[in-house]
């Protein structure tokens, strides 16, 4: 029987974007419905992102996610931005229709759903966060529709973190207490309720810790947004020192049922998708032992 490609193309655009398990995912939320469709991976350096963008009604491309580093810069390159994501200032989910690039952001929303699973509060609570890239930005405009006490946010840039703090008194004035930290030693995790982890350290086996393990305390909840290696060090360290700490698989479930949601108007198959997550994890971490 021949080979034929699927007349619905989907995919996630990245840089580098090979680690992703976002197609075990949707591909099994596809068989699910037996549609025919298939989500790849696109590995588009940052210079050729606005091209890319430009060509998905031409290529057939009918969705998109967006990762590491384009969420910001693909929020500009769009006919529509959600007013969500506009105010987030950064895109992770594309929908064409009738040729009309149409820009979402299920981060935020994705990365809430998962804490209520795990029965986390964000209310009167300090939180500090590592980064200020696209992810980090959803996560904490998300987190301040929760009126916490604080959200520090520090970043190696520190202009991002600054201009990040800056949209988000701009948009919860009076609420919560934004501050931007010189160094993760000024975000005051002693202090702190919440540790965030939204940078991309921890994906690679000899990258260093995001923060000492003397800042680590029992009674700080730590979610690491990297979910391959599952237990980062950060977690691994975390929970070493008597915190409660997660991975940022169930964010990238959520994220990812809302935008088959936006793309399909279908309800997300679950199970499957969080199968194939498991599984999809699973194998990446049995190829990365073979291979040590």
């Amino acid at each position: 029987m021949e080979n034929t490609p699927a007349s619905a193309l989907y995919g996630v655009v990245g840089y580098p974007a090979g680690h992703s398990l976002s197609p075990a995912m949707h591909n099994a939320a596809f068989r699910a419905f037996s549609m025919d469709a298939e989500y790849r991976v696109f590995e588009v350096a940052p210079h050729d992102l606005e091209t890319f963008i430009q060509s998905l009604p031409s290529r057939g491309i009918l969705g998109l996610n967006v990762t590491i580093p384009h969420k910001e810069k693909a929020a500009a390159l769009l006919d529509y931005v959600s007013p969500e994501a506009r105010r987030v200032g950064a895109v992770n989910t594309v929908k064409v229709h009738s040729g009309r690039r149409e820009g979402f952001n299920t981060d935020g929303p994705g990365f809430l759903a998962h804490l209520r699973e795990l029965g986390v509060e964000l209310g009167a609570k300090t939180i500090a966060v590592l980064g200020a890239g696209g992810a980090s930005r959803a996560i904490c405009f998300y987190c301040a529709q929760s009126a916490p006490k604080e959200i520090a946010v520090y970043n190696r840039d520190s202009a991002k973190s600054h201009r990040l703090v800056e949209a988000l008194n701009e948009n919860f004035p009076g609420t919560t207490a934004f501050r931007a930290a010189e160094t993760v030693e000024k975000l005051d995790l002693a202090e702190a309720d919440i540790l965030i982890n939204a940078t991309s350290l921890g994906m690679k086996e000899d990258d260093e810790m995001p923060v000492e393990p003397r800042y680590l305390h029992p009674g700080l909840f730590v979610y690491d947004l990297v979910y391959n290696p599952a237990r980062t060090k950060l977690i691994e360290l975390s929970l070493k020192k008597g915190c409660r700490a997660s991975n940022g698989l169930g964010m990238l479930l959520h994220q990812g049922m809302l935008s088959f949601e936006i793309w399909t108007g279908r309800k997300p198959p679950r199970k499957e998708m969080e199968t194939a997550l498991l599984e999809a994890q699973e194998e990446l971490w049995r190829s990365s032992k073979k291979h040590t």
